[in-house]
């Protein structure tokens, strides 16, 4: 199963950014929300296309990864995500019974 998550990078705003750069990395909030103003979009989310985008979305969305990567193996299938598009697949069976 394949999914693009629409408009994933507008939905990550310029507070869970700025968040971000406080707690994963430790900045004081004044250099954390510099650091937010460079990488967001002047209208508070990050762009699409940016180089510092899918990175950024990573770290903020490793709770989610987490979660979803849990739940995957429970039927035994594997999670992955790049950026906005997720792909759930199922685990290759062994062939071979004993």
């Amino acid at each position: 199963m394949n999914i693009d998550l629409t408009d994933f990078f507008e939905y990550i705003s310029f507070g869970r950014v700025s968040t971000m750069f406080m707690y994963y990395f430790k900045f004081k909030k004044s250099d954390a929300e510099t650091l937010a103003n460079i990488v967001c979009h002047p209208q508070g989310f990050l762009p699409q296309g940016a180089s510092t985008s899918p990175i950024i979305s990573t770290i903020i969305c490793n709770k989610m990864d987490k979660e979803l990567n849990s739940l995957a193996r429970k039927y035994p299938c594997v999670y992955t995500r790049y950026a906005d598009d997720i792909t759930i697949s199922p685990q290759k069976l062994n062939s071979q019974k004993k």
